[in-house]
């Protein structure tokens, strides 16, 4: 167990050297990892996967699988979902806010709220997920008109920065699922463990397996871009 694994009351929340593919952490998939740093000490905190091109195809492939059960699912059953993610994300505020300020360097306050801004992005579109309303368009000619069908479009990759590593994973992850889409996202290669902490919760909320994958690299950053 990490140093800073041990400061957490659930010690589970941070998964390192691995990959969120297909609802499974594998260790085979990524032969090379680098180091996380402090940035306030510039001591290594963990390590994580530098993940390949495979990697991130395996992940898109898991979440193009996932996507037909869960655009099925009606708006108010991924409400359900999406709505625990924020109760969970709430309830070990204290632990992903040590993650946060061990990998990002924000202080205990800033961090904690950071927790609570990303459980808001959850909460807000639970509630807008029942809420994908068409829309009818007036036509030029009268006895016509034009209906607007919205729909989800299939995998979304999300790339997320490091100044805000959980609260920018939450506010595309959260939209991406409530309207019905299924999510590769690649987290910073500097603050990769926040991202991987709210795979974890997801896990826990009841998502379905890849439906939510997530991916990391430093090195390869530029390349798995161009796939995603």
């Amino acid at each position: 167990m990490s140093s800073l694994a041990s400061t957490l009351k659930d010690p589970s929340l941070l998964v390192e050297s691995h990959p969120l593919i297909n609802g499974e952490w594998p260790t085979f998939t990524c032969s090379q990892t680098f180091p996380v740093y402090n940035p306030a000490t510039n001591a290594v905190i963990g390590s994580a996967p530098e993940c390949t091109v495979d990697d991130i195809n395996n992940a898109i492939s898991a979440a193009s699988k996932a996507f037909p059960c869960w655009r099925a699912q009606s708006g108010r059953q991924r409400a359900k979902i999406i709505r625990k993610i924020a109760e969970l994300l709430a309830e070990h505020k204290s632990d992903i806010a040590k993650i946060i300020t061990a990998e990002n360097g924000k202080a205990k306050a800033d961090a904690e709220g950071e927790v609570m801004f990303s459980a808001g992005f959850f909460e807000w579109f639970a509630e807008e997920a029942p809420r994908l309303y068409g829309d009818v368009v007036p036509h030029s000619q009268p006895n016509s008109r034009i209906q607007v069908i919205k729909q989800p479009v299939g995998v979304c990759g999300l790339i997320t920065p490091w100044n805000f590593p959980l609260a920018m994973a939450a506010r595309k992850v959260a939209a991406a699922l409530a309207v019905g889409c299924t999510v590769v996202l690649k987290t910073d290669g500097v603050t990769p463990f926040s991202g991987n902490a709210l795979g974890v919760l997801a896990e826990r909320a009841g998502l379905p397996k890849g439906v939510l994958n997530i991916v990391t690299a430093l090195d390869n950053t530029p390349k798995l871009g161009l796939v995603l």
